[in-house]
């Protein structure tokens, strides 16, 4: 009589844990690829911006060394669907949300606070608005040196759409002082509004029959000029992309 075969060892064959192994690898190759694949485009750049800052990139104005035509930190092309519709002259809904994406992250990658506000306002333009004390000195209209380079960046940003373009200059209510150089805060905040829009054309290119100038004073504040910190968020400059023909816009 033949001896008997031996029973084969218990549990699954060898071949078995190598296969599981490599489909669970598999599976979060895949995983990986369909979240890469649906990334939120501003969290990833405010991403890229803190790891610049952690491994020694640019994180401040103050403290940023700017290289000719480059921006501090750089960040993927990217582009939103436009809209069908949409006039080959004047940037879409989309193109002008991209675009205020791009801005924003250009603010982010060079400032510790929030200095520059950008939003669509009732009439459907887009609204920057950039606090004074990012632009100049307490009671006067010449910009500061840090300021010039990151307003540039924005020019350049908005330089390719044809879009028609509003500089308002706005002030609080106490009156320039004696030396500054201004009877009253029309003309303060009028040559603030004049001196930004003279960077756009000089420096960033953008055709000056684009550009409007207004100042307003302190006759617009966005809050009472009832305190200090009040009459700080009513000093501001506003950067007005025009979403419709100029005689639209009020």
């Amino acid at each position: 009589m033949g001896k008997k075969p031996e029973s084969p060892p218990p549990g699954s064959p060898a071949w078995m844990a190598t296969f599981s192994d490599l489909m669970t690898q598999i599976l979060v190759f895949f995983v990986f690829l369909f979240s890469m694949s649906s990334i939120d485009i501003v969290k990833m750049r405010t991403a890229l911006v803190s790891f610049s800052a952690a491994f020694g990139g640019y994180s401040t104005l103050q403290n940023t060394a700017f290289l000719p035509n480059q921006m501090m930190v750089p960040y993927p092309e990217t582009s939103l669907d436009r809209n069908p519709g949409a006039s080959g002259e004047e940037a879409s809904d989309d193109k002008l949300a991209e675009k205020l994406n791009d801005i924003m992250f250009i603010v982010k990658a060079n400032s510790n606070d929030d200095p520059i506000q950008g939003r669509f306002n009732d009439q459907g333009n887009l609204e920057l608005t950039i606090k004074d004390k990012l632009l100049f000195k307490s009671g006067g209209a010449e910009l500061t040196p840090e300021s010039i380079p990151i307003l540039e960046e924005i020019g350049k940003t908005i330089s390719d759409i044809d879009n028609n373009i509003i500089i308002e200059g706005h002030t609080d209510d106490l009156a320039p002082g004696v030396n500054s150089g201004y009877r009253s805060n029309w003309e303060l905040s009028s040559a603030r509004a004049l001196n930004v829009g003279q960077v756009f054309i000089k420096n960033s290119k953008i055709r000056p029959n684009r550009i409007s100038i207004a100042g307003y004073g302190e006759h617009k504040p966005i809050v009472p000029n009832n305190s200090e910190k009040n009459r700080a968020i009513n000093r501001r400059v506003s950067v007005i992309i025009v979403k419709r023909n100029l005689d639209e816009l009020y």
